[in-house]
Parts: C-alpha cells; sequence; structure tokens
C-alpha cells in the first residue's frame, strides 16, 4: 500500500516512468492530506473548546476519510493495471478480439468509479466544512484554506480521470448517469469553495 511508503518513496514512484501511481491516486492522497489538516484544525480548536462535543466528531470524521482517501490511492493504482491487462490481451481470433473488447469496457467502468468515490469523499467531508471554519481557532485559519485547496485539487483531479475514462466507455448508459453523478459533485463543492474564496476578499 502507498501509505506503508514515506513521502519520499511515493515521490519517486510518482515520478517514475510506471503509469502507476499516477494523476488518480495522487489526486486521492491530496484529498487525505486535506482532510488531514481539517482534522487536525479540528484537533486545535477542541483542546480550548467549552463544548467539545461536536468538535470532536468532526475531528474523528475528517481523520475516517483521510484514511479512506489512502485507501482509494491503492484501488485507483490497482484499477489502471487492471485496464492495462485488458488491453494486453490477445486478440489472434474473433473469439480473443471479443473477449479483450469486454475486458476493456469492464475494467474501464471499475476505472471509472474509483476516482468518482473520491469525489464522494470529497462531497462528504464539504458538508462539514462551515462547521469546522467558525470553531477554528485563527491562527488555523490558513490551514484550513491549505485543506480546502487540497480538497479540491482532488475533487478536480478525480473529475478529469472519471471525464477521460467515459469518453472511452461504450455503455451509454452507464456515461450519462455516471457524467451527471460527476457533474453535480463537482459543482456543489465549487459552490460551497467559493462561498470561503469570498471570505479573502
Amino acid at each position: 500500500m502507498f501509505s506503508d511508503l514515506s513521502i519520499s518513496e511515493f515521490i519517486s514512484k510518482l515520478a517514475s516512468d510506471s503509469a502507476v501511481p499516477g494523476g488518480g491516486s495522487a489526486s486521492a492522497i491530496g484529498g487525505a492530506m486535506g482532510a488531514a489538516l481539517l482534522s487536525m484544525v479540528s484537533g486545535i480548536a477542541l483542546k480550548t473548546a467549552s463544548e467539545p462535543g461536536g468538535i470532536e466528531e468532526k475531528m474523528n470524521k475528517c481523520f475516517r476519510i483521510s484514511q479512506e482517501f489512502l485507501v482509494l490511492a491503492d484501488e485507483d493504482s490497482k484499477a489502471f493495471d487492471a485496464v492495462l491487462e485488458a488491453y494486453r490481451l490477445p486478440r489472434a481470433t474473433d473469439n480473443d478480439k471479443e473477449r479483450r473488447k469486454q475486458a476493456i469496457q469492464m475494467t474501464l467502468k471499475s476505472a471509472s468509479l474509483v476516482p468518482l468515490t473520491v469525489m464522494e469523499k470529497v462531497s462528504e467531508i464539504s458538508n462539514s466544512l462551515e462547521e469546522i471554519y467558525n470553531f477554528s481557532i485563527e491562527s488555523t485559519k490558513s490551514d484550513f484554506f491549505c485543506a480546502l485547496i487540497m480538497l479540491e485539487s482532488a475533487l478536480k483531479g478525480a473529475f478529469y480521470n472519471v471525464q477521460i475514462n467515459l469518453k472511452s466507455i461504450k455503455d451509454s448508459e452507464f456515461v450519462a448517469k455516471t457524467n451527471e453523478e460527476t457533474k453535480n459533485l463537482y459543482n456543489s463543492f465549487i459552490n460551497i469553495k467559493n462561498k470561503f474564496d469570498a471570505y479573502l476578499k
């Protein structure tokens, strides 16, 4: 698992000429860092809170999601490996070609669902952003905004990964449904982020 690597080891793997880990895994790792920062912001606020219940709940939620992002980073690479394996299948006969075509379509769908889940995790944590911002102490506001940027990067990276995969998928119903889901998740988060951007003006 990538979470078992040091930061230096992961960056070296990311910089290598191997196709994995790639942008999908990097996006999930960015999401993990954003969620972890929000957990930190909550934890610091918890130290001086008169009513710690809600803050502790947000801290634990953000940490849980940060760990789920790490799992998704691994799943993204595994899903892309499966796509590559499908493309390498033999195509000597008509049966081979049909088997290969079906395998490619199946693995492309799976590879689309992982970044879609990354987007869903960003959406899940975005529901807590306003509350976290409100209870955060002044010295961690910059950490909050760093987390926001990382979550936005995770969302956009995952969005582009889904869109690229959808271009090669022939199942029009799957494409339409997934496309609508990703655009709704994307627009919802951007609307939330724009509210926070206004705080800095």
